[in-house]
């Protein structure tokens, strides 16, 4: 079977119809604002493949130029649809008391039918004090102060279509009968036709000030977020026999602060900013279905309640096993189940029974950052311009598993130059040795911190003054020079410390995740 060749033909359609009714009446000091809406979107999909074998030539890239006619083809149609009906009231009474509510219907067709609808709903206030008669003594150097709350709800369809229909493998297992192969069908994969909305409720809190003639502007709040029916993957019954399903599989919340503090400032020709946010967060597992079991995705990672979701799960090391001395003092003392070898990984007994299992096993870190911010710093000075933005993560774990394909005695990482190779030679990293499976067991040995920080950007840039391009009918000349991912701080060993991934089982480095590049620009902006 030689020259195959393969056709798609793809058409993607979609529309999003919108009626929307606004009325707004102003009764003295009192402005009122009501919007009522209803709005449908459609997406469909069509494909339609074809293939053949044993072509003539590679000249000829025609589906019939098959010398023998061995051809396969396939075509589907999918279709998305989404519909709400929505409305909203606003309020506020001469600029100082602010008042909200809004109230949505939604519909999705990746539900069962029985499930489509659902409610969201949101209401919001907030309070210029400082245009109150007994702030007015404030005016000298407070311009503005705000306090806000709000508390609502929103819903999330992301995921596939179809999900809630069972669907049939033709193929799904094989028996063997009398030397001949049979299949037998099987449900592609285990479905809910309970499967419906997932939901987040939620509120925040906060405090917003300008100070000293704007130059300070400072931006606090808490919030508390929900999500309730969480749209996951679950690993279906063994007996199944089918692939993972998706279903509304508990509820996690996530709390955190948040923060925006600027300055703004000139100094005769000089000026400068600097401004930083920041938003920190705690994520928990609040409940989960089937009584609360926890949701096992692969070896690395468990989601449990009490803990952040998608965690990563394993033994802790305890150094490296250097001779065979320590080998017999270890298990005279515990009953292991497999054979230790100088170089090995020593893994802690943590339930104290002298013996180690997988009761040993707790959770050793989780992909998600508890501390997010950012940074930007601008200055300038006459025509000289230059601003530099940072951001980065902290808290977070990653989990190293470009080792475990096999510890390779070849083109082996870096890192690993320094395993243990004789006693004395490593405490971490154990021995390069494919054959002691022993030492690819989930563990702390494989968790990295997650951390870093990134200058995303860097420019500096000069514009010409005006009397030396007013003669060439240039309103403005500006020339620069630009650094994007310039450098970046951080501790794991990958080729980047952003590694994604799903909500049950992200932040396992591969080492195929591409890192962003970093790209070095200069140009000319004219104006005429």
């Amino acid at each position: 079977e030689n020259g195959i060749i393969g056709k798609y033909h793809t058409r993607d359609f979609s529309h999003n119809l919108q009626q929307i009714l606004n009325y707004t009446k102003v009764i003295g000091k009192h402005n009122i604002n009501v919007m009522l809406g209803h709005e449908y979107y459609q997406r469909r999909q069509y494909l339609l493949y074809g293939s053949t074998a044993n072509m003539f030539s590679p000249d000829n890239d025609e589906l019939a130029g098959a010398v023998i006619d061995k051809q396969g083809a396939t075509s589907y149609v999918t279709t998305y649809n989404n519909e709400g009906y929505f409305g909203r009231a606003q309020y506020d009474y001469d600029g100082k008391y602010f008042a909200s509510a809004s109230y949505r219907r939604d519909a999705s067709s990746r539900f069962h039918p029985s499930h489509r609808w659902c409610n969201f709903w949101s209401v919001g206030a907030a309070w210029i004090v400082n245009k109150e008669n007994f702030m007015s003594g404030t005016h000298s150097w407070l311009d503005m102060l705000k306090v806000k709350a709000s508390i609502g709800s929103q819903g999330n369809d992301k995921i596939g279509n179809y999900m809630w229909l069972e669907t049939i493998n033709p193929t799904g297992q094989q028996v063997i009968i009398d030397g001949k192969i049979y299949y037998i069908p099987t449900r592609s994969s285990e479905v809910d036709e309970n499967l419906h909305w997932e939901v987040m409720e939620g509120y925040d809190v906060g405090i917003e000030g300008k100070f000293f003639k704007n130059r300070l502007s400072v931006d606090l709040g808490y919030y508390t977020k929900k999500t309730s029916d969480l749209l996951a993957y679950v690993a279906p019954s063994v007996s199944i026999g089918a692939g993972y399903a998706i279903t509304n599989a508990g509820a996690i919340r996530n709390s955190g602060f948040e923060f925006i503090l600027s300055w703004q400032d000139q100094v005769g020709d000089f000026s400068y900013g600097v401004s930083v946010n920041g938003s920190t967060l705690k994520n928990r597992v609040l409940e989960l279905g089937n009584n609360n079991s926890d949701i096992i995705t692969g070896d690395k990672h468990r989601t449990s309640v009490g803990h952040p979701v998608g965690s990563f799960y394993g033994y802790v090391q305890n150094g490296i096993f250097q001779n065979q001395a320590e080998i017999d003092a270890y298990t005279e003392k515990y009953n292991v189940a497999w054979q230790i070898r100088p170089g090995d990984i020593r893994y802690t007994d943590l339930d104290r029974n002298n013996r180690i299992d997988d009761k040993d096993r707790k959770f050793i870190g989780s992909p998600l950052p508890t501390f997010m911010y950012g940074i930007n710093l601008n200055f300038g000075w006459k025509g000289l311009d230059l601003s530099v933005d940072f951001n980065g993560v902290s808290g977070n774990k990653i989990l190293n598993a470009k080792y475990l394909p096999g510890f390779t005695q070849f083109n082996f990482y870096q890192a690993q130059t320094k395993r243990w190779h004789g006693e004395g030679t490593s405490n971490k990293m154990p021995i390069l040795d494919n054959t002691r499976e022993v030492n690819r067991l989930i563990s702390t040995n494989m968790i990295e911190d997650g951390s870093y920080c990134r200058i995303r950007n860097i420019q500096i840039g000069y514009t010409f003054p005006k009397q030396l391009t007013s003669w060439m009918h240039i309103s403005k000349l500006r020339v620069y020079i630009n650094a994007q991912n310039p450098l970046t701080i951080r501790s794991n060993t990958g080729f980047t410390p952003e590694i994604g991934g799903g909500i049950l089982d992200g932040g396992v480095d591969y080492g195929t995740t591409y890192p962003l590049p970093s790209t070095y620009t200069a140009g000319i902006s004219l104006n005429f």
